[in-house]
């Protein structure tokens, strides 16, 4: 039932003082009595429900000493069944409305001999009834008089069951005595203080036993749940306080169902341990010995925390002017000096701590961005200014990073990071000088290039000419000011504004400079130039030109000794027992032939870098010009390019069509070879005795000079002789 709700007072007000004592105080002391019926009632359900769900509460967290948050959940939920008992006892009967008229019918079903007079006299009485004006007052009045001359014979109370309201609560005042008195017992009341601060304060605190057995080992496990690393050996270590036991046994189970019961080894006198080999799944356990059984614990299976994903963002120096790289998954990182680096890392798990070390003791704390993504800042040179709290420049080594989870977990094998710190390389320089050797005459104008090279961008190049051991002189660069990564120039060295005279040294300096704040500085090989006369010049040439034409002649000589050894092969062309033979030959002749063909195409290259120094040094010749370009290299340009080449085709072509054709064909080759090297090294012999009597006339000249000086030199003698010296009289006179 529910809260009785009857018809408002105004609504009971009587017709007169008699149906207002004997009919309607009677029937409010009636609902009176029943609300007080239906608390004691639900007081004494309430009661009952409180002591089973806390005996039940009692025996299940005694036996399975359950975990906090179990008997939280167990703790809620006895509290729901609470309000539900009181919900269904008492605040839905005392919501359930009574009104005087409903009372009314029960005293007349209570007493048939009524004749449902009270119930009328009630319902008459009840101002709100709207056929009131039709009803006649004196028979109002009648049937109210004998309502309650009717109501004073009887008692009301009578539809009440006293009984059952006296046995609720009698023994609802005995179940609390009992209670209170056995709450009083000091082996009781400790038992109830160890009830109530576990399971409603949520306390750890043990069960009063003889035994206590307590897992310490994995660390942690003194919670009721740890995290344990997959693949790692699970050892449980227990310390037993109080009274020990002969054995312990630890009953184990896992999510897929399997279950098994591993006896423990006692180790000292205080402690039990038990290996359940390397762990692949969680696994739930409990500690049995003496009187004491533990409550469940859980080992999380987890696996350690580990890098999966990398992506490193290297930040060039500034003066590079290169964006960001940014690589992924790559743990061999090239560093350039003066970069900046940040490695972030994607983690399995949730990371509490992570460190970023590498050699000499380098250890740098990561930044957290998310609990599963981490960042290291680094940099390759110290801060500026500089800053105690700042972690010191990389060094290159293999990094790794350190990890901790939020279960203390670590990494065993952790990610590795091979970083390599590299200085910017100085600019690469090369200069390199056309048409000129070692050597170059006080005329000469040299014609010079330049070229510089640096990946991150040149801030200078500079080119000089330094005359024996003086001051280096600058020499003029085109677009030397505006620079960018690669640099090419061409510069002329001009020997008679430098003013070197013969037998001195010139040397070419080229540098460049990057951008680099430390300044690198690259330079070329000096190129040395020794200035001589234009007779020692002219000399030089001549001996290197009789080197190549006695190259030459060589050559000439071995063409001969080539045709022969042909000649011999197309005679036994026809031989078809040898003819496997001959194509062996062939092709060995056909390689023999392009090996002279690239010798004449050196020879070539030599003749024409002679050329171009007489042209540089100013001493060169129309006429010489002509013989060295129309009647030597183009000869042998001829010669080594299509001649020799084409000769060597054919040659080779008779291994599969030796026909008379082809063969005439390679013997008038052959002999156009011969020819054009007889005729190119006839011109060779005819300028080197030219030259030859030409130099014979520079001796003679040179040496006819010599003449004229001793002559004069002698008639001077004879003069001073005849004369005599007056120098040399008056030294005579002071002469004791």
């Amino acid at each position: 039932m529910s809260t009785l709700t009857g018809i408002p007072p105004d609504s009971l007000e009587p017709q007169g003082a008699d149906a207002q004592r004997d009919l309607l105080a009677p029937l409010r002391a009636v609902r009176a009595r029943l609300r007080a019926y239906v608390v004691i009632g639900a007081a004494l359900q309430f009661l009952l429900a409180v002591l089973a769900a806390c005996v039940l509460q009692f025996m299940l967290d005694r036996w399975l000493r359950f975990t906090v948050d179990q008997r939280a959940f167990l703790n809620g939920t006895l509290t729901i069944f609470w309000l539900w008992v009181l919900h269904r006892y008492l605040v839905l009967p005392l919501e359930r409305p009574l009104p005087v008229d409903l009372l009314a019918r029960w005293i007349d079903a209570r007493h048939p001999e009524l004749h449902e007079n009270i119930a009328i006299a009630v319902q008459l009485t009840d101002e709100r009834r709207s056929d009131q004006q039709f009803n006649s007052p004196d028979l109002i009045r009648a049937v109210v008089h004998d309502a309650c001359a009717a109501a004073r014979r009887i008692s009301f109370m009578s539809v009440l069951d006293h009984r059952r309201a006296q046995r609720q609560g009698l023994l609802l005042v005995l179940i609390a005595a009992l209670t209170a008195a056995s709450a009083a017992v000091p082996v009781v009341a400790e038992t109830l203080r160890t009830w109530f601060a576990r399971n409603w304060l949520l306390q750890d605190v043990p069960w009063p036993q003889r035994t206590y057995i307590t897992p310490v080992i994995p660390e942690g496990i003194e919670s009721g749940r740890r995290s344990f690393p997959i693949g790692d050996e699970l050892r449980i270590v227990a310390r037993i306080d109080g009274e020990p036991s002969d054995t312990a046994t630890l009953q184990r189970w896992t999510a897929g169902g399997r279950r098994g019961a591993e006896p423990m080894t006692r180790r000292g006198g205080q402690r039990w341990e038990v290996s359940l080999g390397v762990l692949t799944e969680s696994v739930q356990f409990r500690i049995v010995g003496g009187d004491e059984r533990t409550r469940e614990y859980l080992i999380d299976a987890v696996e350690r925390p580990h890098v999966h994903r990398t992506v490193a963002r290297i930040t060039p120096p500034a003066y590079t002017g290169l964006p960001p790289a940014v690589l992924e998954q790559q743990t061999v990182l090239d560093v350039l000096r003066g970069a900046r680096v940040e490695i972030e890392a994607r983690t399995n798990r949730p990371i509490a701590e992570a460190r970023f070390v590498g050699p000499d003791e380098f250890s740098v704390p990561c930044e957290l961005l998310a609990p599963d993504r981490i960042v290291a800042h680094l940099s390759t040179v110290a801060p500026d200014p500089p800053d105690t709290t700042a972690a010191p420049p990389l060094v290159p080594g293999v990094y790794r990073f350190e990890l901790r989870d939020t279960d203390g977990l670590t990494d065993s094998r952790p990610v590795r990071f091979t970083i390599k710190v590299v200085a910017d390389r100085p600019p690469m320089v090369e200069l390199r000088a056309e048409g000129v050797g070692a050597m170059v005459t006080p005329l000469a104008e040299v014609q010079v290039e330049l070229r510089a090279e640096d990946a991150y961008g040149l801030a200078a190049v500079s080119l000089n000419a330094q005359r024996g051991d003086g001051v280096p002189t600058a020499i003029p660069l085109p677009e030397a000011d505006n620079l960018e990564r690669d640099y090419r120039g061409a510069a002329v060295l001009s020997v008679p504004r430098l003013g070197a005279e013969p037998q001195e040294r010139i040397r070419l300096l080229a540098e460049a400079v990057d951008r680099d704040p430390a300044k690198n500085v690259g330079a070329a090989p000096p190129l040395e130039l020794r200035v001589v006369t234009a007779d020692e010049f002219l000399s030089e040439m001549a001996r290197r030109e009789m080197e190549l034409r006695r190259e030459f002649e060589r050559l000439v000589s071995e063409q001969r000794v080539y045709g022969d050894a042909l000649e011999r092969v197309l005679a036994t062309i026809g031989d078809e027992s040898a003819q496997n033979a001959v194509r062996q030959q062939l092709s060995a002749l056909a390689r023999r032939q392009n090996t002279q063909a690239s010798r004449c195409v050196a020879m070539r290259r030599q003749f024409a870098q002679i050329l171009a120094e007489l042209r540089t040094s100013r001493v060169l010749r129309s006429s010489e010009e002509r013989r060295l370009g129309e009647l030597i290299i183009d000869p042998l340009g001829e010669l080594g390019d299509e001649l020799i080449p084409q000769a060597a085709s054919a040659v080779a072509a008779l291994r599969g069509d030796a026909g008379a054709e082809r063969v005439a064909a390679v013997r008038t080759r052959q002999a156009e070879i011969v020819r054009k090297m007889q005729a190119l090294l006839a011109n060779m012999l005819e300028w080197e005795g030219y030259r030859e009597a030409l130099a014979l006339l520079r001796e003679i000249i040179a040496a006819q000079g010599d003449v004229r000086e001793d002559t004069l030199r002698a008639i001077e003698a004879q003069l001073d002789a005849i004369l005599g010296d007056p120098a040399e009289g008056a030294d005579k006179s002071i002469q004791p």
